[in-house]
């Protein structure tokens, strides 16, 4: 959606400006370069007289950023000025400069001046390439040299005092020498190997010599490598104001692109369960119910305040289909990894539960669960809390008449309500006190204890509430819950010894 209103806001800026601005008047004009080439079938005629680095990039000196700066001096242009050069090649062996401008004089002037640095750049190409093979040269002669000294000093050594003449050698047309016999005439051996290549040093060395003196001396120019063929009148190539429909529709389908590709990544992103599949597999157990989520005016204990509401009909079918499981336990814990989302869930599963005949008990865990009790009425007898049961199970003094100090309501009878304390974060609570405490409700009548947390990963008591009654109804709230703490949640649950009885998904808003 953000990505289509900006899409919008940059197609209304295209049209405002397209409307307030006229395309500037422009003019273009070309030389035509042939230039040679490998290909024997090009216009130019293909030769090997040329450097390998002018056939090979017949476009780099057009368009290095040297020959631009060149332009633009010798055509007294300064460097941002709204002057375009292009440079296109074909595989003839034609290459095409161009120029563009707001004015006929200049782009004829720009373009003359473009072919002028053309031929400077590639001029200054063939220079350091001729430069390169006469270094190149120097090395071989160097080399030649000190082996023919060599030979000379190993000819001496063996007792020739007087070395020979050497002869230039001549080839037939097989490439065999013609005049070898006049090099080492009854010469034993290796005098005779020694003097054999003694000729062809010499020989060599003459031909390195005289190809550096060639490259020294040779007025060849990069003029003679590439021609001006013609060059064209400068032309106008205003472009013409298009319609902006095509523009605007391209904006708003980028818009509506982006706007696509950003849900996918960011759905890719997202490690948050966002639905049954995925809290079934992350929590090890089985959904048993989706809870669609509360709405603003709706109470909090909708199964007593709103029992005929989509949502309480939603528990009650959590309630129906635990009891249907045939695996119920009599005490269970209803709580999240993390988070506070288990709270309703608790109040309203157990409500439901007792609106199906099961005698139930809620017990409150947190201070901050307090609304729990709006509903009930306070025994006349005084009230316990959940805090005053585990102190006496403790300590062995919890009778089996506690239920009676226990609040009830007219609305649901079945249902009693541990109230939670009203210190919060007690740290002395003795929650070694919970079974003997759960053992006690279930001697009074009490079919289910429903325990409404903490959060297993906020709180360190989680576990010992959890081990305490052996199963969990784990409650999830969609698209809030990271897949990666829900099965760390889970792992420790694992290793208390804990069975998930199942799982509530809480739709998202």
């Amino acid at each position: 959606m953000i990505c289509l209103l900006l899409a919008g806001a940059v197609a209304g800026a295209y049209v405002f400006m397209q409307e307030e601005t006229e395309p500037q008047a422009r003019f273009s004009a070309s030389v035509f370069v042939e230039v040679p080439s490998r290909d024997a079938e090009a216009l130019w005629p293909a030769t090997t007289d040329v450097p390998d680095e002018l056939l090979r990039g017949v476009l780099t000196p057009a368009v290095s950023s040297e020959t631009r700066e060149r332009v633009f001096a010798l055509t007294d242009l300064d460097r941002d000025s709204n002057v375009r050069l292009a440079a296109v090649s074909d595989p003839k062996g034609t290459v095409r400069l161009e120029c563009s401008a707001p004015d006929p004089e200049t782009a004829e002037k720009c373009v003359a001046n473009f072919w002028r640095a053309y031929n400077e750049a590639r001029q200054n190409i063939h220079r350091d390439s001729l430069a390169g093979e006469r270094t190149g040269l120097l090395s071989s002669l160097e080399s030649y040299r000190d082996r023919l000294r060599e030979i000379e000093d190993d000819l001496r050594a063996q007792g020739v005092t007087e070395l020979p003449n050497v002869p230039v050698l001549t080839t037939d047309r097989d490439g065999n020498v013609t005049n070898a016999a006049a090099i080492a005439s009854n010469a034993p051996l290796e005098q005779s190997l020694l003097l054999f290549e003694r000729a062809v040093l010499f020989n060599r060395i003459a031909e390195t010599q005289l190809a550096y003196a060639n490259t020294a001396v040779e007025g060849r120019t990069p003029s003679s490598f590439a021609e001006n063929i013609g060059q064209s009148s400068p032309r106008n190539v205003t472009p013409s104001q298009t319609s902006p429909t095509k523009t605007i529709a391209a904006i708003l389908a980028g818009g509506l692109v982006l706007g696509l590709l950003g849900a996918i990544v960011r759905d890719r992103l997202d490690r948050t369960i966002r639905d049954g599949k995925s809290a079934s597999r992350t929590l090890g157990a089985p959904v048993l119910g989706l809870i669609p989520a509360r709405g603003r005016d709706e109470d909090r204990f909708g199964v007593m305040t709103e029992p005929r509401s989509a949502r309480s009909e939603a528990f009650r079918a959590l309630a129906a289909t635990s009891i249907a499981t045939d695996r119920l336990p009599r005490a269970i814990m209803v709580t999240s990894p993390e988070g506070d989302a288990h709270e309703e869930v608790a109040a309203n599963f157990a409500a439901a539960l007792a609106s199906l005949g099961v005698r139930t008990a809620l017990v409150a865990t947190s201070p901050h669960q307090s609304w729990y009790t709006r509903p009930f009425e306070v025994p006349v007898d005084g009230m316990m809390t959940f805090p005053d049961l585990l102190s006496l199970a403790y300590s062995g003094r919890l009778n089996g008449q506690v239920h009676t100090q226990l609040p009830r309501s007219a609305v649901e009878p079945n249902l009693v309500l541990v109230p939670p304390g009203d210190k919060p974060g007690e740290p002395s609570l003795p929650f070694d006190g919970l079974p003997p405490m759960l053992e006690s409700l279930a001697n009074a009548g009490i079919d289910v204890t429903v325990i409404a947390g903490p959060a297993l990963l906020d709180e360190a008591d989680a576990t010992i509430v959890a081990w305490a009654t052996r199963s969990v109804l784990w409650t999830v709230p969609e698209g809030e819950l990271d897949e990666e703490r829900a099965a760390a949640a889970a792992q420790r649950l694992e290793l208390a010894g804990v069975n998930p009885f199942g799982v509530a998904v809480v739709e998202a808003q």
